[in-house]
């Protein structure tokens, strides 16, 4: 099977995820590129319209230890697993499952599995029990104390990771930013020094790499912000 660039990078960068959080002996025997199923978006879908919240209230392949529940509702101590039919008919799933289940369970974390072939059939039926039960959870006392000192660890590091991404996608935004002014500097500059005549355009493309379009688009822009009169002529 042929793979194009695109692809193969998405692989290395899933691929060292996983060795990163320790999940790499998994590759090839669980979902690591995280993509949700059917079931699993239409689950999604659900949470939203009843206005839970995606990291926030509830998290989508939540790591714990070398496993990733699917959904996890750490203000509930609630792992919600939607299981295709592998999960019943191969061993290996099963003892897969009943090894992920103690890891979980460590923590005094409930699991509540749902197949997704019942979801499929009968959705609304479902989501309206697993709702419920939601509910039932989150009525209940849910003080800090309620929580054991393994919840709290987990919940702090959740806490910690929310934090440090934060910072990155902060850092990246400012660099982005950073670079598209010095582009605008950069442009501006050539459009200050450069004699409009027939080729200009062709020219300002080859040194920008940009196409005709995006060229003559930013120099009406540059104009109207210089307030210069521009001839159409200019632009050929």
């Amino acid at each position: 099977m042929h793979l194009s660039e695109k692809h193969k990078i998405a692989i290395g960068t899933a691929m060292r995820r996983a060795h990163k959080e320790g999940r790499a002996w998994n590759i090839g025997k669980s979902r690591w590129n995280n993509k949700p199923s059917a079931a699993e978006k239409m689950f999604m879908r659900f949470l939203k319209n009843n206005n839970f919240k995606e990291r926030q209230d509830y998290y989508r392949e939540f790591p714990f230890s070398i496993y990733s529940a699917d959904f996890y509702f750490p203000k509930l101590a609630l792992v919600i697993e939607i299981d295709g039919v592998q999960h019943e008919r191969f061993e290996e799933y099963k003892r897969r499952d009943e090894r992920k289940e103690k890891v979980i369970r460590d923590f005094d974390i409930e699991i509540l599995r749902i197949k997704w072939q019942a979801v499929c059939r009968d959705s609304k039926k479902q989501f309206e029990s697993i709702l419920a039960i939601l509910n039932k959870r989150e009525n209940r006392e849910m003080s800090i104390k309620a929580f054991s000192d393994k919840q709290l660890t987990i919940l702090n590091l959740m806490t910690e990771r929310e934090k440090l991404k934060k910072e990155e996608n902060e850092r990246k935004l400012k660099l982005k930013l950073e670079q598209k002014e010095r582009l605008r500097l950069e442009r501006a500059k050539d459009l200050s020094t450069i004699a409009f005549k027939l080729g200009v355009i062709t020219k300002l493309c080859r040194k920008w790499q940009v196409s005709h379009t995006e060229v003559r688009r930013y120099i009406r822009k540059y104009f109207k912000e210089y307030d210069i009169e521009l001839k159409r002529s200019s632009l050929k």
